[in-house]
């Protein structure tokens, strides 16, 4: 898939996958660890089962199947390497695993107004020609009208107990409810290159704001620019992101690159005569006062 994948399409994915009838709930969970996984920068999602099935705590051959299942369901795309593959860089071998962001434009609903249920509409007065005020029929205590004489501790047809303000929707097919909304940390997160420990790091994240250490827009480029700086290396040796905030990395500069192999004059020792020269000028002025 391509780069720069949006919060709001991966949650938009999400929500497509939850309303997926055909899939079982652990493919769903899973669906869930692997689009926190996926890095909105680089487009790489490549987590290990095992760390998938500790995230959603699960044992590592239900996460093999739940990922077998969205998988034949045409949710991801699974690139497989072996552990005998060339292109296995360095002995680190991984999964990839590909979302198919398409679906969830075509899988969401349009939301439309929908009218309240019969079950929850209030019932109209029951005799539109009764001289009772609109809307005063609801408080007429039970046996007290004129127009329901005999009556007596029961209410008037069609009324519920509840008031209508304490009446509950009935929640159709169609109707869900809406996810927290991405906070600051999570566009951060989504930034830096290594997402293990999201809750250690959330507090640290939280701390450094709070005492003012650095600001949100601060801990998004410096992530940013080490997310670059560890493009197409070896992702065990990134930071985690709590080293990384308590670190204070995100002022961290980019290293620039070392010259002194190629301008000698730059080498402290430059301009100094080297051992071999300095014994032969030695020998020589021996000679010459012999």
């Amino acid at each position: 898939m391509s780069n720069g994948t949006t919060l709001l399409k991966k949650w938009e994915m999400l929500q497509a996958i939850i309303a997926d009838p055909a899939l079982s709930f652990v493919a769903k969970v899973i669906a869930a660890r692997l689009l926190d996984h996926h890095n909105n920068q680089t487009g790489q999602c490549s987590p290990a089962y095992e760390t998938l099935a500790r995230g959603a705590g699960l044992e590592r051959r239900s996460a093999i199947r739940a990922v077998k299942e969205l998988e034949e369901a045409g949710w991801l795309r699974v690139s497989r390497v072996s552990g005998g593959a060339t292109d296995a860089a360095k002995g680190f071998v991984t999964n990839s695993f590909v979302f198919d962001f398409s679906r969830a434009d075509r899988a969401s609903p349009p939301v439309t107004d929908q009218a309240l249920p019969p079950s929850v509409q209030p019932d109209t007065p029951p005799s539109a020609s009764s001289d009772t005020p609109p809307g005063d029929w609801l408080d007429t205590p039970p046996g007290d009208s004129p127009d329901t004489p005999g009556v007596t501790n029961q209410s008037p047809p069609g009324v519920s107990d509840q008031s209508p303000k304490h009446l509950k929707l009935e929640t159709g097919k169609g109707n869900r409810e809406s996810p927290p909304t991405p906070s600051r940390f999570d566009e951060w997160w989504e930034t830096y290159p290594r997402r293990d420990g999201k809750i250690a790091a959330r507090k640290a994240y939280d701390r450094t704001i709070k005492q003012g250490l650095g600001s949100h827009d601060e801990l998004v480029a410096g992530a940013r620019r080490y997310a670059d700086a560890r493009a197409g290396q070896d992702p065990k040796f990134t930071k985690l992101p709590t080293t990384w905030l308590n670190g204070g990395h995100w002022a961290d500069e980019p290293t620039p690159q070392c010259q002194a192999s190629h301008n000698p004059t730059s080498r402290p020792d430059a301009g100094r005569p080297s051992a071999t020269a300095y014994l032969l000028a030695r020998q020589a002025r021996r000679l010459g006062h012999g």
